[in-house]
């Protein structure tokens, strides 16, 4: 069967709402004929930015589907010693512009919806490594041309190496194949950045950053007789109910609320599931009045659930005003619960951000990268979402976990280290899952840095945690844990 069940696939993207999402374009015009290059100033750094559109041709050499990089090179500072960053978002479908726009490029978008615009974004990355932003296949500007094919870019394998074509022939054309290099994903851009290091034997690998990353994927499926989804989300349960009031604040943080629910759900939480129909009624009890008072949720409701609440129901009722929900992507915005029409819809989600963005982005493209492409930006589309088949070429086609790759990986690269950051408000890759992926990876723990942030699935979404995720970032692309 292609692609994931069609609940987990819901919970990737944080339930988006269908109006919101670009359908992918079939164009039959050429793609960008070579790079595009401007010179930029922010501040006293000078650098290049450079456009390009790659083509992705099949056995008999028909171009059956573009892929794009747009990077930003300090010349100044550029050496086959100077770090190299490559960064990818999720979806799948998704766009690198949230990370580009949002975070860590020299330019990101300000101000309210309906009057954005670009800003210097000082909490840039270029003074640290050149930045090499990748739209996959049916995101961005890609097209497919009249006779091409996405579908083999759709898979796990073929995105990995679609998206090591960029990295290669970019390396290259800039003549610096010996510059280290780091690979930073976000959110189904972990599980992509995974499936890369599978191919990229060849490559000088440096560094790993997974930004609320999707590794094992027995986390995020709802199944009978799956107990991890309900074990890793408790945390983040936790968090969100504390915030919201539904239990007691007590003068904590939010990192002691999610540890001390880690503490629960990884001991008495998950004794008592895996003893299914077997635990005892007096102990469902006992545990289900403990569970309420970490999550908020009603003590019978929990026993006759048997303990065992999905992340969509939680983010509906937690709140007990049927007209309200809370994010997954962000478990502090509230929004409306309006349900969804048909099982196939998502539920609309209050934390999934504006893509009215994606028409500052074509500017920002168009009038100061001088890109010459008039077709719309594909921020995120959910054409290719559902056609994706997340499924790796080999491996257990049961159990799906990307940890393997970069564990082979960090034992190829003797010095290569990872950086995994997550937020205490993400529902939708809820941070306790990254912790046990890794935990459980056989990682030497001393080339692992984890950092939590009190922030949802992008820390790059307000000003304070956007600062507190570049520093993470910039400490460790200097080599210091």
């Amino acid at each position: 069967m292609t692609g994931q069940p069609n609940a987990t696939r819901r919970r990737l993207l944080g339930g988006l709402s269908l109006a919101a999402l670009s359908t992918v374009p079939a164009i039959a015009a050429p793609a960008v004929d070579g790079a595009v290059v401007t010179q930029h100033q922010l501040g006293a750094l000078a650098y290049t930015a450079t456009y390009t559109a790659y083509p992705l041709t099949d056995a008999a050499g028909a171009v059956q589907a573009t892929i794009a990089s747009t990077s930003y090179v300090v010349d100044a500072l550029a050496s086959p010693t100077r770090p190299v960053l490559f960064l990818y978002n999720g979806g799948p479908g998704s766009s690198s512009s949230m990370l580009q726009f949002g975070g860590l490029g020299p330019r990101r978008l300000a101000g309210a919806e309906g009057a954005l615009k670009m800003v210097d974004n000082q909490q840039h990355l270029l003074a640290e490594a050149d930045l090499v932003f990748i739209d996959p296949v049916g995101t961005g500007f890609n097209q497919i041309p009249a006779g091409g094919n996405g579908k083999p870019y759709w898979t796990a394998d073929g995105d990995a190496k679609a998206t090591l074509d960029v990295v290669r022939g970019w390396l290259a054309d800039h003549h610096r194949t010996t510059s280290p290099v780091y690979l930073c994903g976000e959110s189904y851009g972990g599980f992509r950045t995974a499936m890369l290091c599978k191919f990229a034997e060849d490559l000088p690998l440096a560094g790993l950053i997974l930004v609320s990353p999707l590794l094992d994927l027995s986390g995020h499926t709802e199944a009978l007789g799956n107990d991890q989804p309900y074990i890793l989300q408790l945390p983040s349960m936790a968090v969100a109910a504390w915030f919201h009031g539904r239990t007691a604040r007590g003068g904590r943080t939010a990192a002691q609320v999610f540890e001390n629910a880690r503490r629960f759900a990884q001991s008495e939480y998950a004794t008592a599931l895996q003893q299914g129909r077997r635990l005892p009624p007096a102990e469902l009890q006992r545990v289900a009045a403990s569970l309420s008072a970490l999550i908020g949720m009603p003590q019978q409701r929990l026993v006759d659930a048997r303990l065992r609440i999905d992340g969509e129901t939680y983010m509906n009722d937690v709140l007990k005003d049927p007209a309200l929900r809370i994010g997954s992507l962000d478990t502090r915005v509230i929004g409306s619960a309006k349900r969804p029409r048909t099982p196939a819809q998502p539920t609309t989600d209050p934390s999934f951000p504006s893509y009215g963005t994606a028409g500052a982005i074509a500017d920002y493209f168009h009038h100061e990268l001088k890109v010459p492409i008039s077709r719309p930006y594909v921020t995120l589309t959910l054409d290719v979402n559902r056609a994706w088949d997340y499924r790796p070429s080999h491996g257990a086609a049961f159990y799906i976990d990307g940890t393997t790759e970069v564990a082979a990986a960090m034992e190829k690269h003797a010095t290569m280290r990872l950086l995994i950051t997550g937020g205490y408000f993400d529902m939708s890759i809820p941070y306790l899952g990254s912790v046990y992926s890794v935990d459980h990876a056989g990682f030497d723990p001393a080339r692992v840095t984890l950092a939590a942030m009190e922030s949802g699935h992008s820390p790059y979404d307000d000003e304070a945690t956007l600062h507190v995720f570049a520093e993470h970032l910039r400490t460790f692309l200097r080599g210091k844990a």
